[in-house]
């Protein structure tokens, strides 16, 4: 019968490379190579009595994609969320999530930053949209957009409830 390894006898080399080495158990499973995964690692240092230390931070918290760090290039540099995750190492999924976690508002319309143009961003638009009353035509002239960046529900043929564009996250 063919099933998974068990690591039962190797507790010892796996509380010397846990332990004495201070390995994580996921480094643990590497050294020992397919198809030993974490969880097998785990199971087999608890059942040998060995205390296992608690969790360290999650990689999205490890990874740089801090308020601040966000903040400089998101905000200040108008950078977009795929060139803000390959400076950060990680998957746009991730800053798109820190992002969410930290409330920090995604800029609507423009994906990119074209020259030195004003990023689009709610506030903004409230402003210009509701407190002046400007038309779509305008606002586009003034921020250096086209109108369907500023307007996107307009030209879709679809029911603008608000005066605001708002992009779902």
């Amino acid at each position: 019968m063919v099933g998974r390894p068990s690591l039962s006898g190797e507790v010892l080399s796996l509380r010397q490379l846990y332990v004495d080495e201070g390995l994580s158990l996921r480094q643990v499973a590497e050294r020992l190579g397919p198809p030993v995964t974490k969880r097998m690692v785990q199971r087999a240092l608890e059942r040998g009595g060995v205390r296992l230390r608690p969790p360290g931070p999650r990689r999205s918290s490890r990874s740089g994609c801090q308020r601040s760090f966000l903040e400089r290039l998101y905000v200040d540099e108008g950078r977009n969320l795929d060139e803000i995750a390959a400076v950060a190492g990680v998957d746009v999924a991730t800053v798109k999530a820190r992002m969410r976690a930290l409330a920090i508002p995604r800029r609507i319309g423009a994906w990119r930053r074209f020259g030195d143009r004003q990023p689009m961003t709610r506030g903004l638009l409230h402003e210009l949209r509701i407190v002046r009353s400007l038309p779509a035509r305008d606002i586009a002239d003034a921020l250096g957009y086209s109108e369907v960046q500023v307007w996107p529900g307009r030209f879709a043929a679809t029911a603008l409830t608000s005066a605001l564009a708002v992009r779902a996250w």
